[in-house]
């Protein structure tokens, strides 16, 4: 099984996809994949899950054929549902090298599920929680109830040996989310989001570098 992160024309008409599966991120290359006489043509389109089978060339991989597959593409049928399909994908890309079927899982949950405007940051950041809390890095603070700003990157503890600075504002908020199953109620502020996606982002580069 994969996952359609992204794809991109190469050459004239050649399809180069990059996709999440047993591999963990692999470059997919299909010649003439963009020419409507190709069996595949359409087929790769970003954020379809299927299951193929394939062939190594090189640092590539090649479809060989096209078991059972779920457009997902079909989903992202306005912006904001491309951008948040998107947004799942990148994170996926960025962070996650290697497979694991719970992860994996995870991803195809979340990109199906397209929240409102009110809950997109908020349910984006509990996407991230999920994946963290498989790679087993979830930070100590979310579960403990000390006071203060100055979060130990090692363990994501709050206490004076802190190397990392965040506001109170974007713990309790990081707090809410990971403690509710009904995340679809807390809307987060763009200032705020931009604030914990970015620790998040630095904490996930410290633990996986």
């Amino acid at each position: 099984m994969i996952i359609v992160l992204k794809r991109f024309c190469v050459g004239e008409a050649d399809v180069l996809a990059r996709v999440y599966g047993y591999g963990g991120i692999m470059n997919l290359y299909i010649k003439d994949g963009y020419e409507p006489s190709n069996k595949f043509f359409g087929v790769f389109e970003p954020f379809n899950i299927m299951e193929i089978t394939y062939y190594q060339q090189g640092e590539f991989i090649i479809p060989q054929d096209i078991r059972k597959i779920e457009r997902l593409s079909f989903l992202a049928r306005n912006y904001d549902s491309f951008l948040w399909m998107c947004s799942i994908a990148d994170f996926i890309l960025n962070y996650i090298k290697f497979f694991e079927a719970t992860i994996f899982n995870k991803t195809a949950e979340y990109l199906k599920f397209v929240p409102s405007k009110y809950s997109r940051y908020s349910t984006f950041i509990k996407f991230i929680f999920e994946i963290i809390e498989i790679l087993g890095i979830t930070p100590a603070f979310l579960s403990e109830e000390r006071e203060g700003n100055s979060i130990y990157m090692k363990d994501g503890s709050i206490n004076e040996k802190g190397d990392y600075k965040i506001s109170m504002s974007a713990i309790n908020v990081m707090r809410k989310i990971y403690r509710t199953s009904k995340v679809e109620r807390i809307k987060v502020e763009k200032d705020i989001y931009r604030e914990i996606t970015e620790f998040l982002k630095r904490y996930i580069e410290f633990h996986i570098s």
